[in-house]
Order: C-alpha cells, then sequence, then structure tokens
C-alpha cells in the first residue's frame, strides 16, 4: 500500500513524491556529458530548421510563389524509407 501523506496530485494531475525536491535544473548544470549532449542537439535542431525554412524563402523568391512552396512541402513528407 502506498502512503498517501507523501503523494498528490502536481500540476496536470500527476502523482508526484512530495519528500524529494525536484533536481531537473541539477541534471543540466550537474552532469557535463549530458549538458554537452543537450547543447549539441540544441544547434543541431536550430540548423536544421534554420536551413529547412532557407530552402522555402528561396523556393517562394526564384522559382515564384505557392506553388513551389506546397511542392517543397509536399515532398518533406514522404518517407525515406529508413526504418
Amino acid at each position: 500500500m502506498v502512503n498517501a501523506a507523501w503523494l498528490f496530485r502536481g500540476k496536470g494531475g500527476f502523482i508526484v513524491n512530495n519528500s524529494q525536491p525536484f533536481r531537473g535544473s541539477n541534471l543540466l548544470t550537474g552532469n557535463r556529458n549530458f549538458l554537452l549532449l543537450f547543447l549539441g542537439r540544441l544547434v543541431s535542431s536550430t540548423g536544421s530548421a534554420v536551413f529547412f525554412l532557407s530552402i522555402l524563402w528561396m523556393a517562394a523568391n526564384e522559382m515564384g510563389g505557392s506553388a513551389s512552396v506546397s511542392f517543397i512541402l509536399t515532398v518533406t513528407v514522404i518517407p525515406s524509407g529508413d526504418k
């Protein structure tokens, strides 16, 4: 049986153990490898998004309008076949 004094419904209805403080911020500052992984993924995702937006912008300017942008957006949703 679970001790009901330790549990309460937190934000979003999740059951939270109130006996220990939240240590999420310590994960980034306390673990150097995780911090490097997090920052690397952040930079990579930002670069991918900027590249995708620049391709759409170039298509709109060079090829003229919404038809080329629509074509590029349609082609990007076709799966690549990698599983």
